[in-house]
């Protein structure tokens, strides 16, 4: 396919793509975190890209190495979008959250270090006006040793953490109750409560899936109100859970996935009141493959479509096929990729795509096209010797992949973007299937792509966009 515009970017590989309208033109800009070829930084910037064009509207002077998508958010009250990125800790730095004002890119604050040191920020989430200065406060959690050799026990538990959202500064935080590491983004319960979930424990230590409430993170004491919703049973959960409210009954339902491949669907309210509607092994179906000698790492975040006709929505999960030891090690460059979709009422396997050799842990997105309800994914062997995995539509119902041409950058999970026109566009950050031939020109951009009529059903990581 070939791109509206695509500028040379080379993203930070945990950095996933998010948009909103930064200039007031109507049309959405691309936000993403890396270095362009003149970039002379170690770390990655945060660039503005104008939607139109892919003209570089504001670069950041503050650099980070982000992890999947910033919290967009107007927090000076100026009518322009701002964007709050969390990234990698330390060795890559000690103040690892960081909010930039959207009319120009510049530092409205930044964390100050903390003890223990700032690990990896994930995900920023609204958590609302909780200490009552007019400005929404943000939810984040740190975790995640990189200076610790990963087969030694944590020393520095994972912590759940209030962030002032007009300074920076820490309005509450405690350590996760198992007192693991963490991978994962925090989700709050969008039943008022203000409840956090959070999966706890990585690739080598065992953690669960905890319900931690608003009052004890600021109290930053541990209450018998915490409450562990699922075990890890010797894995843990790194993707974060998916929630979704059903305006029918008005009930909200939990879908969370295990590193180990097992979905759970819940239906949560009070604590007492929570049960689980079903839980579904999908290692089950992967053996069925054929890929002797390896386990699954279910790493990226599930979503949710409707590819049958019955009320319940479909889940999509896409999931790397590793060994055991590289798992441990935390290297998925030697890994294939299966995608399931799953019964939303029951966890019944209904169709499987085998993509192959094709390392990626980015995640599947969701769209309806023309012909039916597609599934876009990082997740078929590229048809080049660069090692990349390619990117493709695949229609479960029809038993049809489409390949499109694009090659994966790192871990990072693109956005769908509906246009007023009725088409679906495509912001990406890719790597060319074929080397360039034109000088300074290099394989890594990032892209907009119009994949033509349709609408974008879940749109990003998380399904996180500017309007929620």
């Amino acid at each position: 396919m070939t791109p509206e515009w695509a500028i040379d970017m080379t993203v930070v590989d945990s950095s996933s793509v998010s948009h909103t309208d930064i200039n007031g033109d109507g049309v959405s800009d691309a936000i993403v975190n890396g270095n362009v070829p003149s970039s002379s930084g170690s770390n990655g910037k945060v660039y503005a890209l104008e939607g139109r064009s892919g003209q570089v509207i504001w670069e950041s002077s503050e650099e980070i190495n982000g992890i999947t998508v910033p919290l967009i958010r107007d927090l000076d009250h100026d009518g322009i979008p701002d964007v709050v990125f969390g990234g990698r800790g330390l060795p890559d730095s000690n103040r690892p959250l960081v909010a930039l004002d959207g009319k120009d890119g510049s530092t409205i604050w930044r964390v100050l270090e903390q003890t223990p040191d700032w690990q990896n920020v994930y995900t920023p989430q609204d958590l609302g006006d909780v200490d009552g200065d007019g400005v929404e406060d943000i939810l984040v959690a740190t975790g995640g040793d990189h200076v610790r050799d990963n087969q030694l026990q944590p020393t520095v538990p994972g912590r759940v953490m209030v962030v002032s959202g007009r300074s920076g500064a820490i309005l509450g935080q405690k350590p996760v109750p198992d007192r693991q590491e963490i991978y994962s983004s925090p989700v709050l319960l969008p039943d008022g409560s203000r409840d956090a979930l959070i999966g706890t424990g990585g690739e080598v230590f065992s953690g669960g899936l905890w319900r931690i409430p608003l009052g004890s993170l600021l109290r930053e004491a541990p209450t018998s109100d915490d409450s562990l919703m699922i075990r890890g049973n010797g894995s843990s959960f790194i993707a974060p859970p998916v929630i979704n409210n059903d305006v029918d009954t008005n009930e909200t339902h939990l879908l969370a996935l295990r590193l180990d491949g097992r979905l759970f669907s819940m239906t949560v309210g009070p604590r007492a009141a929570t049960r689980t509607n079903w839980s579904s092994d999908v290692i089950d179906w992967i053996q069925k493959l054929g890929y002797p000698g390896r386990t699954v790492a279910a790493l990226t975040v599930p979503a949710l479509g409707q590819f049958d006709d019955d009320e319940a929505l479909e889940v999509v999960v896409q999931v790397a096929l590793i060994a055991p030891a590289q798992l441990a090690a935390g290297y998925y460059g030697d890994s294939c990729n299966v995608v399931v979709v799953l019964d939303g009422r029951t966890g019944d396997v209904q169709w499987v795509l085998d993509g192959g050799p094709a390392a990626s842990s980015i995640s599947p997105l969701v769209l309806s096209r023309p012909d039916g309800m597609a599934v876009l994914c990082a997740c078929v062997a590229s048809r080049t010797d660069g090692g990349d995995a390619e990117y493709a539509l695949w229609y479960p119902a029809l038993d049809r992949v489409e390949l499109l041409a694009i090659g994966a950058q790192g871990a990072s999970t693109p956005s769908l973007v509906n246009t007023p026109d009725g088409d679906v566009d495509l912001l990406v950050a890719m790597s060319s299937l074929t080397p360039s031939q034109s000088p300074g020109q290099g394989r890594s951009k990032v892209a907009r792509i119009r994949l033509g009529k349709g609408a974008a059903i879940w749109s990003g990581y998380m399904n996180l966009r500017s309007d929620q």
